[in-house]
């Protein structure tokens, strides 16, 4: 279940619209999340006795537990739990049975009554009845399941507009936090691939907004939760409610006994909060909760960063450097680069490769404005700033620079306006 709260608003929580595609997930689901809730209930009596405070022992005269020996019967059934495991991989299909002592996941509460792998499974039913779901409804005319969007966030920058091309409403995601859930204490940190990606209704495949292999996962730690989100790759539409595929892995010592984190489906729909107003949102999966941070954008046009480059002076080499954009009337940095300890990385020609490049930008008759800002720092602390306005446009590009004293960045917008895959017949593509 998704609660989304607009931020600066204590009391309004609002439910996400299922897609159509949501509907026969969402009956089976909530039967098994009533289920487990119902079983959370059924503590033990040591349990029950130390949450309602009574100091009151059961029985007569037994005095009550210490913490330690809460802690040890906690433990001691973490332990019996997770030597009883299997270990899933969703993304391969099917179910590998083993032994697994050294699950990332250790339960918060004893006595559940639902194990680890019928929380797996039940993670893995989700995926499977969301792709057959999907290729019943949308398979004949959008592809594979697995393909991703094919298209591009300057689709109409150069060259003529068609009348189909308009301003979209359009889904902001800032950022999305890993957090622990209600039921199990994730031991970090944890190294976490897969992909999140949005499927809309331009063309309902995989927009990637976060992406990892195997071979180069991220690593999360309590401190420092947030996902390098490396897009999307165009403007997500809102024009049905918007279906995110979630699929994360943990890696282990070998692939063997990597972990699921998250398969889910979640839908996001026009429910969520009004137009231009910042929100974070609760996904959560059976073994840890995502937070997102996003906005609802009205009549937006899409502005893709095609180029940032060191254009004079050059950039220190113990510097590290962040680069957001900002829009007008959302007071949250969009993150473009952020090398975080390290120094930035710039390439012998000047070229700084941004980590996302495509904001949905609110049109010109709208007071949209779209604003870069480049930050350089060291170990003591902020060396140097600069940022750069950009009025939106419905086509071309527009160059700025931010100045910085040290060197002077450049940067070229490509602005485009939207169409579904349905209009670009029109086209010819």
């Amino acid at each position: 279940m998704v609660n989304i709260k607009p931020i600066g608003s204590d009391n309004l929580a609002i439910r996400a619209e299922p897609s159509s595609i949501q509907i026969q997930i969402q009956e089976r689901t909530s039967r098994t999340h009533k289920e487990r809730d119902a079983s959370y209930k059924r503590t033990s009596l040591l349990s029950s006795s130390r949450e309602t405070g009574s100091e009151e022992p059961v029985g007569g005269a037994a005095q009550p537990p210490s913490a330690q020996m809460v802690q040890e019967l906690a433990d001691s059934f973490s332990q019996q739990l997770l030597d009883d495991t299997e270990t899933q991989k969703p993304m391969q299909g099917g179910i590998e049975k083993r032994a697994n002592n050294s699950t990332i996941f250790s339960p918060k509460q004893v006595g559940s009554g639902t194990s680890y792998s019928e929380m797996l499974a039940d993670e893995e039913e989700s995926m499977v009845q969301f792709r057959r779901l999907w290729e019943h409804v949308w398979g004949s005319k959008f592809g594979s399941f697995e393909d991703y969007t094919f298209v591009t966030p300057i689709l109409y920058t150069y060259g003529a507009i068609p009348y189909h091309a308009s301003l979209r409403s359009c889904l902001q995601i800032f950022s999305i936090k890993v957090m622990e859930n209600e039921f199990w204490r994730i031991r970090w940190p944890v190294e976490v691939y897969g992909f999140i990606a949005a499927r809309d209704t331009v063309d309902h495949n995989r927009n990637l907004l976060f992406s990892r292999t195997r071979d180069d996962p991220q690593i999360l730690t309590p401190q420092d939760p947030f996902l390098q989100l490396t897009g999307p790759c165009r403007p997500i539409a809102l024009i049905d409610p918007v279906d995110f595929e979630i699929q994360l892995k943990v890696k282990g010592k070998t692939e063997s006994v990597d972990e699921t984190f998250m398969a889910q489906c979640f839908a996001y729909g026009h429910g969520f909060g009004p137009y231009g107003h910042l929100a974070r949102g609760r996904w959560r999966g059976n073994f840890c909760t995502l937070e997102i941070t996003s906005a609802l954008l009205g009549s937006t046009v899409a502005a893709n960063i095609i180029s940032a480059d060191v254009i004079e002076g050059s950039w220190p080499d113990d510097c590290g450097g962040r680069v957001v954009s900002r829009t007008a009337g959302i007071d949250e940095d969009f993150v473009l680069l952020d090398s975080g300890d390290g120094p930035m990385h710039v390439g012998p020609d000047g070229h700084i490769t941004l980590q996302r490049d495509v904001i949905s930008v609110r049109c010109a008759r709208c007071a949209g404005i779209l604003k870069v800002s480049v930050e350089a720092y060291s170990e003591g602390g902020l060396c140097a700033e600069d940022c750069v306005e950009f009025r939106p446009k419905d086509s071309f590009t527009s160059v700025g620079t931010c100045n910085l004293g040290f060197c002077r960045v450049m940067f070229i917008v490509g602005w485009s306006l939207a169409a579904i895959k349905s209009d670009l017949k029109y086209d010819g593509n």
